[in-house]
């Protein structure tokens, strides 16, 4: 019987195993996908005439950081009247062409943008999930023109025993070693809350501290007689 305990307990164990390494991030170009998730739009931003701001903690109250590299850009007025307003974020000119990371305060479960390629040959979007400091390849996406504007999405695998990510790493690429400028706008991400403690707890915390201060009194008492 013991024996066929611990055999099903392996069984258990290698099944477990595969389930999370087999998982991967969901992909998705449906922006439907991410509705109601927290929206950045980067309108609020002000950039002077002929000018660019860097893009880096703007965010930081609504969880979310940017990679020094990505900046705003306003210089693509036939995309204005598309989907992308006044302002956009860019890895391009100057300094073109980063990998640009996304960190949230708090675990991601979805992550999408609009993208845009800044050139004419197909440009790869590699897109990679960072959990606890591993990096993960969570896939590829493609654009296939100039300006060509698409939405492309991460989720949260519910297969995957981790399923959430801390960051979001975005690298464009015309070719190995040939980094792309992309735009992105409207970006859109979903983070587990922050754990607020329940009030039976909090009251057992401060049970737990009036006591200990009890306690400290009491002995500073006897000590004095």
């Amino acid at each position: 019987m013991r024996t066929l305990a611990i055999v099903l307990g392996c069984c258990l164990s290698i099944v477990a195993a595969a389930r999370q390494a087999g998982a991967t991030p969901i992909l998705t170009t449906n922006p439907a996908d991410l509705a109601g998730a927290t929206l950045i739009d980067f309108e609020d931003i002000v950039v002077p005439p002929g000018g660019t701001v860097p893009i880096t903690n703007q965010y930081a109250a609504l969880g979310l950081t940017f990679s020094a590299g990505l900046h705003t850009d306003t210089s693509f007025p036939a995309l204005k009247p598309l989907i992308l307003g006044q302002v956009a974020a860019t890895n391009g000119d100057p300094g073109c062409c980063p990998a640009i990371t996304i960190t949230s305060s708090n675990p991601l479960q979805a992550f999408g943008a609009q993208f845009i390629s800044l050139d004419a040959a197909v440009t790869t979007l590699d897109v990679f999930t960072v959990l606890g400091g591993v990096s993960t390849f969570a896939g590829q996406f493609v654009l296939d023109t100039a300006l060509e504007i698409r939405f492309f999405g991460i989720l949260a695998n519910p297969a995957d025993a981790n399923p959430n990510f801390d960051s979001i790493v975005v690298t464009t690429l015309l070719g190995p070693n040939q980094p792309a400028g992309f735009i992105m706008d409207n970006v859109r991400f979903d983070a587990v809350p922050a754990a607020v403690p329940e009030p039976a707890t909090l009251t057992l915390v401060g049970a737990g501290a009036l006591g200990l201060i009890g306690r400290a009194r009491r002995r500073s008492a006897k000590r004095s007689a």
